[in-house]
């Protein structure tokens, strides 16, 4: 597997990054939002969901677990997930995770709090990792054995890292 890193990104560059990717990314993605609190998830998940939607007002879906989303460009739903407060995979099921995986693209945050979710899915998926690199600047990791996310990263100019050196 490759990883790819952009190091030292600012809240604009962060918001860069989510708009493109967001324009790039057709039905059938997911993509797994991942690190500390603060480190940039909400930030990220935000840009990329006013990129694809035109919406302003983007609640955090940490208590509702999901908000729903039309994309602009396509018929296409855009899921946001917050998945930190779930107990199981069970709770995914009650709120027909497997239908929203399959008709749309889904943006999940802290996905790693039901690793089983992920585990079979056979759709496009990475995991995106922001860390803390200052007060004000974060570090993105893309992690995926996809060819759709590589390209991706590669087309962004984000640096491919060996994970054996990680």
């Amino acid at each position: 597997m490759t990883i790819y890193r952009a190091s030292g990104l600012n809240e604009v560059a962060l918001l860069q990054y989510a708009k493109v990717m967001a324009e790039s990314i057709e039905h059938g993605a997911i993509l797994c939002l991942e690190g500390d609190l603060g480190a940039g998830k909400s930030t990220f998940a935000r840009g990329w969901i006013r990129a694809a939607t035109a919406e302003v007002d983007i609640p955090s879906p940490t208590f509702s677990i999901v908000q729903e989303y039309q994309c602009l460009r396509s018929s296409i739903m855009l899921y946001h997930m917050d998945l930190y407060r779930l107990a199981s995979a069970e709770d995914l099921e009650e709120l027909g995770f497997e239908e929203m995986l399959h008709n749309g693209i889904c943006l999940i945050e802290w996905a790693s709090k039901i690793p089983e979710a992920m585990h079979n899915t056979l759709l496009p998926l990475a995991i995106l990792r922001f860390d803390f690199c200052g007060t004000d600047r974060r570090d993105m990791q893309l992690e995926s054995q996809h060819h759709l996310w590589s390209n991706l990263a590669e087309s962004l100019g984000m640096e491919a890292i060996n994970a054996d050196t990680i």
